[in-house]
This record gives C-alpha cells, structure tokens and sequence, in this order.
C-alpha cells in the first residue's frame, strides 16, 4: 500500500463522512474507517481507485518535526490515455455496488448504506465489520479448522454469493482477506471491487494467487458462477488443510495439488466435492453455489447441534 494514494485522516466525504484511517488498498481501491456525523457510527468507505491508471493529483510528501508528513488533495485524474477506460470502470463500480444498496436481510452480504460521487471519483458506504478476517482467524487457530467448523463457517457466504449470483454478478475476488467476522461470529463476503456481470468476457482482472479461477487468466474464456465456486473452495482447501491451493496457472502446466493429500480426519465426500470444485475445467466443475451447497448439506450430520454450540463459543465483541 503506499500512502500518497490516501485520502488524509479528517477529510470530510459528501459533507457527513470524516475519514480516521485506511484499512485496506486493493487493485481496484482504497478502504477506510469513517465517521458518521449523522447517524454517530463507524462506517465502511471503499473509493474507486484503479491503482494503475489513477493518480491524486497534489500529493507530495513534505518534512515537518524530524519527520515526512503527506500533504495531499483528495482529486482523482486518470492517467494520460486512461480516460474512457477510467470512466467505465467506475460507472461499473456503482453500478454493481448499487445492486447491494440496503440489503440489510441477505446472510452474509455486507450491505451498502450509501453511495456517492465526489472529487472525480466514487465512493460506497457499507457497514463497517470490525473483524478478525478470516485470514486472521485461520493463523490464530494455526491453519486448520475442523471439517464441520469450515462448513457452519461458509454457509452464509454461500446464501450470499448465490444471491450475487441470481442478481448477475460474480465476486471474482473470494479470499480469507475478503471474509470477515461480524461481532455473532458469522462470515460476511466483502469488498465487490472486481465483481463482473455474470458471463461477462475478461476485461481487467485482479488476481490473486491460489484463489483466483483459471478462466479468470485466460482471454477466451467466460467468468461465472463456477468462478466463484473454484474461489471459494479455494479457501475451504485452506480452512481445512492450513495449505494454500497453487495458482491455476501453474496448475495448468503442472497440477500438484493432484499429489496434495487432506487431512486425516476430513471425509472422503468433502475430498471429493472439493476435487470437484477445484477443477481446473468449467465443465467438470459445479456451474452454481448451489450445486456445491446441495452436496455440503448432504454431508452434514447433527448440524444444528453442531452450529449452536460453535455459534455460541465464536463471538466477536
């Protein structure tokens, strides 16, 4: 992350928003913690800022007390050439944020509560989530998670992507850093920045190592659903083994998570729908979240038991 692309803390968005501080940069853009004047809460603001075609224009680091400060305006130009593809990507970015706009009822989604045009570019407010992530959560528990565990754990991410999903959009960047704990203890999918229109061919894409689809590299093929089911089982592989899945591309020319063996104690059928789910071909993998879902289910026994108990002794306060 480099600071010159941040907003300063105390900048004041859509006249009611006050920037404390940056929680994450991605590919595609910026996440703050912000104030609420109005309704006196913390919120979650994610700005477009396509990081290789964007600059702030005025940023510049000036000395001050023994040490650098950052002195910056909060405008956003696109780069030289960069125009169009610039416009499209933000008026994709509202767009498909829109889509979630109080959605306060959907398990899983991390609803927007607001959204909005400024200083030449967009903003998103959503709800803001505290955490752990579940990247965090797995390194505190040493990387791996108990098969019944994983499974209570990813229901409401899958209710919430096969809700995406009947609405036309695709995630496109499922990952442990994309998911993360309400203060119940249940998972919510966040940040939609590289979310596509359903069967929408490749245009700019961020990948991300092991939990990005092979489709989602190449040129000729489409994303969908089935992207997001290979993601997703991604990080289920990892949740239950503490070993990441290779990127596909690499897989491709080698696929050595044939040799990869799971766990002892996980079952048979779970090793199988995740074979299935990581298959390197949109054909021989499950075309929706609910076909995975359908074959998870089947393989729960006492679930409910099972969810009260985790429910009640994973609680983040």
């Amino acid at each position: 992350m480099e600071k010159e692309n941040w907003l300063l803390e105390e900048t004041l968005l859509h006249e009611k928003y006050q920037i404390k501080k940056v929680l994450g940069q991605g590919g595609f853009g910026i996440t703050y913690l912000a104030y609420d004047q109005t309704l006196q809460q913390n919120v979650a603001i994610k700005e477009y800022f396509p990081v290789k075609i964007v600059r702030r224009l005025g940023n510049t680091l000036r000395e001050g007390q023994g040490e650098y400060e950052l002195s910056a305006t909060a405008m956003v130009y696109p780069q030289n050439g960069q125009e169009e593809k610039y416009l499209n990507g933000m008026k994709n970015f509202l767009e498909e944020e829109q889509v979630l706009f109080g959605k306060f009822d959907v398990e899983g989604l991390t609803a927007v509560k607001d959204y909005f045009e400024e200083n030449g570019t967009a903003y998103i407010v959503m709800e803001y989530l505290s955490g752990p992530t579940l990247q965090e959560y797995e390194k505190e528990h040493k990387g791996k998670i108990s098969e019944k565990q994983a499974e209570i754990l990813l229901e409401p991410v899958i209710n919430a992507l096969a809700y995406i999903h009947s609405i036309g959009i695709v995630h496109c960047d499922i990952s442990p850093d994309n998911l993360i704990f309400n203060k119940e203890g249940q998972l919510k999918l966040i940040d939609f920045g590289a979310a596509k229109n359903k069967k929408k061919e490749k245009e700019e894409q961020y990948c991300k190592g092991g939990y990005t689809a092979p489709e989602q590299y190449l040129e000729k093929e489409f994303i969908g659903p089935w992207s997001d089911v290979y993601s997703l089982c991604a990080v289920w592989y990892e949740m239950l083994t503490g070993i990441k899945v290779p990127p596909a591309v690499e897989r491709l020319q080698k696929d050595r998570l044939k040799n990869m063996t799971m766990a002892s104690e996980v079952s048979e059928q779970t090793n199988n729908i995740l074979k299935k789910g990581l298959s390197l071909e949109i054909q021989k993998r499950y075309f929706s979240v609910l076909n995975l879902s359908c074959d998870i289910k089947s393989n729960m026994e006492s679930k409910e038991e099972i969810k009260k108990q985790y429910m009640k002794d994973t609680r983040f306060v």
